[in-house]
C-alpha cells in the first residue's frame, strides 16, 4: 500500500485531517444502498467489510441497511472517528432495519490486503474513495478468501469531471502544478479499466449526479482534507490555497459558493 512515485506510507497520509475530512467530505446517497439491494449485493442479513473505512462514510450507509458492518481502517485518527460513529445513539431506520449504529458497526485496525477476517465470513465488500491505495494482486486474494461464494466487491467514488468543468480543470492544473509526480500516479490509478481488470472483466457500474455547493471555507476544508495537501503551516500549503483561493473566487456564484459537479459511482463485480 504505497504511493509508487515516492514510497509514502498512504496509512499515516490522513493523520491530522479527521475534522476537514468529516465536515467537508461529501456522503454517498441512499441510491447507492438501493441499487446494491435491486442486484442482490445487500440486505437485511449482509455482513459487510467496509475496507479503508475512514471517518466512516460507507459505514453509515451500510449500517442502516445491513446485519453488519465491520468497517477496517489503518490510521488511528479515523478509528478514533469511526468509535464516535459506533458511539453515536442516533437510532437508524429504514425498511429493512431498524437498529442503533452501536449494535451494527464493528471497528478493526487493518488493511485491505490483510483484514484478519475468517474465510469467506462476508457478502460484501466496499471500498469508499480507497480502491487507489491497495495492492490490487494482493487485495484480490485477501477479498476472495473472505469473501462468501457468491459475494460482491463494490468500489465507490465520488467523481468530479477534470476534462470538461471549467473550474474542476483549473483544481487539476493547480495540483498538477504543485505536485507533478502524484499527479501522474493519480491518472493511472483512477481509471475505471482497473477496476474491470480486478473483476476480470465483467462489472456493473452505476451513477448518481450528487453535486454539492459551496463556500469559500468550505472548499478551503476541502483541499486540506486530501492526501497530497500539506498538513502542516509552510510555502507550499500557502501557495496551493492562495491559488485555490484565486480558483474559486474565478467560478464563484452570486451567492458566493461554487458548485461542485460530484457524480457517485459505484463499481460492482467479483475479484477474478
Amino acid at each position: 500500500m504505497k504511493i509508487e512515485s515516492n514510497s509514502i506510507d498512504n496509512t499515516k497520509l490522513f493523520s491530522g485531517k479527521v475534522e476537514d475530512y468529516q465536515k467537508f467530505r461529501p456522503h454517498y446517497p441512499q441510491k447507492i444502498a438501493e441499487f446494491l439491494k435491486r442486484f442482490g449485493a445487500l440486505n437485511k442479513n449482509t455482513i459487510v467489510a467496509d475496507i479503508a473505512a475512514g471517518t466512516g462514510i460507507v459505514t453509515r450507509l451500510m449500517a442502516g441497511h445491513a446485519k453488519k458492518v465491520i468497517a477496517i481502517e489503518p490510521n488511528q485518527d479515523m478509528l478514533g472517528a469511526l468509535a464516535t460513529l459506533k458511539r453515536d445513539a442516533t437510532i437508524v431506520a429504514s425498511a429493512d432495519l431498524f437498529s442503533k449504529w452501536e449494535n451494527v458497526i464493528e471497528i478493526l485496525q487493518g488493511v485491505g490486503e490483510k483484514t484478519g477476517l475468517a474465510d469467506h465470513s462476508v457478502d460484501l465488500i466496499t471500498l469508499g474513495s480507497a480502491f487507489h491505495w491497495l495492492d490490487a494482486d494482493a487485495a484480490k486474494i485477501e477479498f476472495s478468501r473472505i469473501l462468501k461464494p457468491e459475494g460482491y466487491v463494490a468500489i465507490l467514488y465520488h467523481e468530479r469531471d477534470r476534462e470538461e468543468d471549467a473550474f474542476q480543470k483549473e483544481i487539476e492544473e493547480i495540483q498538477g502544478k504543485r505536485f507533478p509526480a502524484h499527479r501522474e500516479w493519480w491518472r493511472k490509478k483512477f481509471h475505471p479499466r482497473n477496476y474491470r481488470k480486478f473483476f476480470g472483466g465483467e462489472m456493473i457500474t452505476y451513477t448518481v449526479p450528487t453535486p454539492v455547493e459551496m463556500d469559500l471555507p468550505g472548499f478551503t476544508g476541502l483541499i486540506r482534507s486530501t492526501s497530497s495537501h500539506p498538513k502542516e503551516d509552510s510555502e507550499l500549503r500557502t501557495k496551493i490555497e492562495l491559488d485555490m483561493k484565486e480558483a474559486f473566487g474565478k467560478y464563484k456564484k452570486y451567492n458566493g459558493m461554487v458548485d461542485i459537479l460530484y457524480q457517485a459511482t459505484v463499481y460492482l463485480g467479483r475479484p477474478h
